[in-house]
């Protein structure tokens, strides 16, 4: 009797690196511990594929297979538009072919039994259904991130107005009082058809097998408790922290280590706004100003202002600028020996950060960068917070380990899988 096949699990990525390295991560880690057999399909960034996601996909397994869609055409997507209207819109285009990949796919004789998607990608579950598929959904950011959104249909439904003129902080299961200003930009404006395609989305998150959350039980334990006791929604595996485990980006990495290797441990600022980190060059001015007069050592990944588009850095293309000259005149060199000012990626390292105070006309200024830094680097409540942070990690590192809490919820979710 022939072995049986492996397990073929099928899983649909979203635009953006805040994407492709966790669903990497977890496509590789299934392969190659579980011996699933996984399809990741990706979706191109609007204008490119940069080199530090080339690399990502390259290092996959032999059991990984990669399938790589198409974006849509430009004239099709609003450069006005939300990145989560222009990301669902991206997702709703490429509906048809991922139909005639699963076709192909359940024909083969070793079919899928489940399509992954993340949470801005739920309409790929009508597909799914088509051809029998399990859906879950990968929500590559926190539990809390997840309570929230698991909560907003019922806010919704009470609220009159738009979220911006809510005066008292919200109070939403597994979470901290939330207050306005720290509402993702999406679900402010109600009357917005970015908030209206979120929310539908939202909605359907009731509809998927399972809920696989980048995150881990001892960093959010009030979270994951409310998620485990609400048995309204679908069950809930906390799989993190899935991160790239070595570095291997291609844009200056090696100027990058060498300059951290010279300087004392512990002493270095590392700066980056993510994929999807847009700022003008009023913005960058500022930050730049505000980082050469707090006279700390410090890394910054920086992207080039965009002074139109707000998710310009994330659907634009960083990898072909590697020029710095939107910077300050004779910043690079007067920063020569205290910072090290890099274009587009850098390998990552842990930081945290303290939230500076904006102005009434919504900008950071110098000074007041100057103090959050000064105020991380050398005060109280900087040390307090690097000291937890070096907890998380270690916590973090326990987690995925062999018995730790993300380890053993993979080893289900892994079971599960194979008993479809």
């Amino acid at each position: 009797m022939a072995d049986p096949k492996p397990t073929h699990i099928a899983m649909l990525c979203s635009p953006g690196v805040g994407h492709l390295i966790p669903f990497s991560d977890l496509a590789k880690h299934l392969a190659l511990h579980h011996n699933l057999t996984i399809t990741l399909i990706t979706t191109q960034p609007i204008a490119y594929i940069p080199d530090s996601q080339q690399t990502i996909l390259h290092s996959l397994p032999i059991n990984v297979n990669l399938v790589s869609f198409p974006p849509p055409p430009n004239h099709s997507l609003p450069e006005s538009a939300k990145a989560e209207s222009r990301t669902m819109l991206g997702v709703s285009h490429n509906l048809p072919r991922l139909r005639e990949l699963l076709r192909s796919l359940t024909s083969s004789d070793n079919p899928p039994v489940a399509l992954f998607v993340d949470h801005l990608a739920v309409d790929a579950f009508d597909v799914a259904v088509e051809f029998n598929l399990h859906p879950y959904i990968f929500f590559t950011t926190n539990c809390m991130a997840l309570c929230f959104a698991l909560h907003l249909p019922q806010l919704d439904a009470v609220l009159t107005g738009d979220f911006r003129d809510i005066q008292e902080p919200l109070r939403v299961p597994g979470c901290p009082p939330i207050h306005v200003k720290d509402l993702p930009d999406v679900v402010l404006d109600r009357e917005n058809t970015a908030y209206v395609g979120f929310l539908r989305i939202l909605r359907r998150f009731v509809e998927a097998k399972g809920l696989i959350v980048n995150s881990f039980e001892e960093l959010e334990p009030e979270a994951m408790k409310t998620l485990r006791d609400d048995e309204n929604h679908p069950h809930v595996y906390t799989v993190g922290p899935r991160v790239r485990t070595r570095s291997t980006e291609l844009v200056d990495r090696g100027e990058c280590l060498r300059w951290l290797d010279e300087q004392p441990i512990g002493s270095v600022l590392y700066v980056s706004f993510g994929s999807g980190g847009t700022f003008t060059c009023e913005q960058l001015q500022e930050l730049a100003l505000g980082l050469e007069m707090s006279k700390q050592r410090f890394l910054w990944v920086v992207k080039r202002p965009n002074e139109k588009k707000p998710n310009g850095a994330y659907f634009g293309d960083q990898a072909a600028e590697s020029s710095l000259d939107f910077l300050p005149d004779g910043f690079l060199e007067r920063a020569k020996g205290l910072g090290l000012t890099v274009s587009g990626w850098a390998p990552q390292v842990e930081v945290v950060a303290l939230r500076p105070q904006v102005g009434d006309d919504g900008l950071v200024t110098r000074d007041e960068v100057c103090r959050v830094i000064k105020c991380l680097m050398e005060g109280v409540e900087g040390k307090k917070l690097r000291n937890r942070m070096k907890e998380l990690s270690l916590a973090a590192t326990k987690a995925l380990a062999e018995g730790g809490s993300s380890f053993n919820s993979m080893s289900k979710l892994a079971l599960e899988l194979k008993n479809l």
